[in-house]
């Protein structure tokens, strides 16, 4: 059996978010050792001061530990997203994708996403695309946020060509084309034409199989008219009465 050959690119650390995480834990940490001060020598524990701590400390931590693998197998896009909490997993058949663009912050949507997800490493500097794709068995499309590498693009590219990397508007006009039903209505359209045709087929079948077993009708016997015997009288004669005139005309003859 053939091995699948799979493409994967995971997300980056930057320096410069490193250093600007790594600043705001040291702070936090200061934050949280002088609360612990105060309560050695207070006895009193200021509530709202530890959770607040706590909060922005697991806010924090897995903000910095947030890392996503993006996948390229043969017929699907898999991506893998992990952080401090969870792992969620994302599967993508190439044949769903309407197509990648850069992605840019609009006052106003021009399309209404079902799902966002925002599938990348927050200390990841690279630039976000986004990736538009249709739901399956609805109307609806979402889109996955996402920072990977030139080469993983270029890899992404030759699985769909013409759809990665273009305008908005390219992305748009296949999203808009499965919103509209009309990959929907063309199945069923199919779907009646091969039902018409196939009840077709079946009734010529029948017609065919039933024509042998029906019995032809018998001639029916001819008629055989009577003439009456062509005389010389006319018409006219014929059908008068004869008198004693016409009887004395014919013994004349």
């Amino acid at each position: 059996m053939k091995e699948e050959k799979i493409f994967r690119d995971q997300s980056e650390v930057h320096r410069t978010y490193m250093v600007i995480y790594g600043t705001l834990g040291i702070c936090l940490l200061g934050y949280a050792a002088m609360t612990v001060r105060y309560i050695y020598h207070m006895h009193q524990i200021p509530w709202l001061d530890v959770i607040t701590e706590l909060l922005l400390l697991l806010f924090l931590g897995s903000t910095a530990m947030a890392r996503s693998t993006y996948e390229l197998h043969e017929k699907e896009l898999v991506i893998i997203s992990s952080s401090l909490f969870r792992t969620r997993k994302l599967a993508i058949p190439y044949s769903a994708i309407d197509g990648a663009f850069h992605f840019k912050v609009e006052p106003i949507k021009t399309i209404a996403y079902r799902h966002t997800y925002r599938m990348y490493g927050s200390m990841d500097k690279r630039e976000i695309w986004s990736l538009v794709y249709n739901m399956p068995n609805t109307d609806k499309v979402s889109r996955v946020l996402m920072k990977a590498s030139e080469a993983f693009w270029e890899e992404f590219e030759k699985r769909l060509p013409g759809r990665i990397r273009v305008s908005q508007e390219a992305v748009l006009k296949h999203a808009y084309y499965h919103i509209s039903g009309a990959d929907l209505k063309k199945n069923r359209n199919r779907a009646k034409k091969a039902a018409a045709a196939e009840a077709a087929e079946e009734e010529a079948l029948q017609n065919a199989e039933a024509a042998p077993q029906q019995e032809t009708p018998a001639a029916e016997p001819a008629v055989i008219t009577e003439t009456a015997p062509k005389t010389d009288a006319s018409p006219a004669e014929a059908a008068a009465p004869e008198t004693d005139a016409s009887k004395e005309k014919k013994d004349n003859q």
